[in-house]
């Protein structure tokens, strides 16, 4: 399995489509990509996809943009853990640019990466983290793998979960379902060999 480059995809089908993915959904390359490691999910959704460029756009804005679920770690965590941050905002949750916002612009910085300018104040978007991770998994070890799957990849089940009340497009939530099945097997896998080293 090319971690790195399912990484890449899972990320691909967060942003809204772009002709290269309508193109991969609507001859089925995308389903048939995913059948090969996702056999306990159902991909019905993916397969052979009849949506546009416009109307892929517009659900996008329904599901992430106009209501009240968004991919952005941040606001499903307290905006900050800092004991000595003493403003009545730090609990709150669902806020952008918490302490997870601030970590990936850290990593983001240090990795030399550069985000796009409309992700600016979502540092911590969902797909951009994706992105991220196909980074370490393409030039680093399973250390800073693990490291960052535990620090900012297990709040996708949260996501999940409100997206399921907020009936949101099986599409996208097919989507989550894979990323989140990803997440669990890696992050049980890197255990393993944590427990090895």
């Amino acid at each position: 399995m090319d971690k790195a480059n399912l990484c890449r995809m899972m990320a691909g089908l967060l942003y809204p489509i772009d002709n290269d993915m309508l193109e991969m959904l609507q001859t089925g390359k995308i389903y048939r990509y995913f059948s090969q490691y996702f056999n306990g999910i159902d991909l019905t959704a993916l397969d052979n996809y009849t949506g546009t460029i416009e109307s892929n756009a517009a659900l996008y804005r329904d599901c992430f943009e106009t209501s009240d679920i968004c991919l952005s770690e941040s606001t499903f965590k307290k905006w900050t853990d800092d004991p000595d941050y003493k403003v009545g905002i730090s609990e709150s949750v669902g806020l952008l640019m918490g302490d997870c916002s601030l970590h990936m612009l850290e990593l983001y910085k240090t990795y030399a990466i550069d985000i796009p300018d409309e992700f600016r104040s979502q540092p911590d978007h969902l797909a951009l983290e994706l992105e991220f991770l196909s980074n370490l998994y393409d030039n680093y070890s399973d250390i800073e793998v693990s490291q960052f799957i535990n620090d900012h990849l297990l709040w996708v089940s949260d996501l999940i979960m409100r997206c399921v009340k907020n009936n949101v497009d099986v599409i996208y939530l097919t989507v989550l379902e894979i990323i989140n099945s990803f997440i669990i097997d890696e992050k049980n896998r890197l255990r393993q060999v944590e427990h090895i080293i």
